[in-house]
């Protein structure tokens, strides 16, 4: 990946997990939420067919902290996905069930994040595919801002749904939660 994309999945080269779920779902849909500078597009772009409809969705200039710019993800990815200024509480509403192979959400997580998630998007992943969620590990609930503005912490609601869902955390740090549909 380029220098000049910042995500925390660099550092453990979570980009991994991302080409893994492609390789093992051969997707037709991807849904993303959280875009910043692209990173785990560019991985879901190079490890699916040019057959697979990904749609890129954030707030972009309306997110008061660390957000992506419209222009620059259009210029880099915008021959091949749909890029879309969209608000991740509405976005529900106007998808329909069993639409997505995978659905991959990354916007400041914690456990509310999750469980609107779970009861929201699980629903509009297909049979057989996956919802990614940035996060889930103990020692990711540890991470700076979670603490600051005191945010929901997501292992202990992730412990909370185990027994009903296929619920895998890759890595400690950011690490990556895959929810088998």
């Amino acid at each position: 990946m380029g220098s000049d994309i910042k995500s925390s999945y660099i550092e453990n080269r979570l980009d991994q997990v991302f080409k893994g779920v492609c390789a093992a779902i051969n997707p037709k849909s991807i849904l993303e939420f959280g875009i910043l500078d692209g990173y785990s597009l560019k991985t879901f772009i190079e490890s699916s067919g040019e057959d697979c409809d990904i749609m890129a969705c954030d707030l972009f200039d309306d997110f008061p902290y660390n957000a992506a710019d419209w222009d620059t993800i259009n210029e880099k990815y915008g021959d091949r996905v749909t890029v879309k200024k969209m608000d991740f509480y509405q976005a529900p509403m106007y998808i329909t069930d069993n639409t997505y192979d995978i659905i991959h959400i990354d916007i400041a997580n914690d456990a509310d994040v999750y469980k609107f998630a779970v009861e929201h998007f699980l629903p509009k992943v297909k049979d057989g595919g996956v919802l990614l969620l940035e996060g889930g590990s103990k020692e990711r609930d540890k991470v700076y801002w979670m603490n600051e503005f005191d945010k929901s912490k997501i292992n202990p609601y992730l412990e909370s749904i185990k027994n009903k869902y296929n619920i895998t955390i890759i890595e400690d740090y950011p690490s990556v939660t895959i929810i088998k549909k």
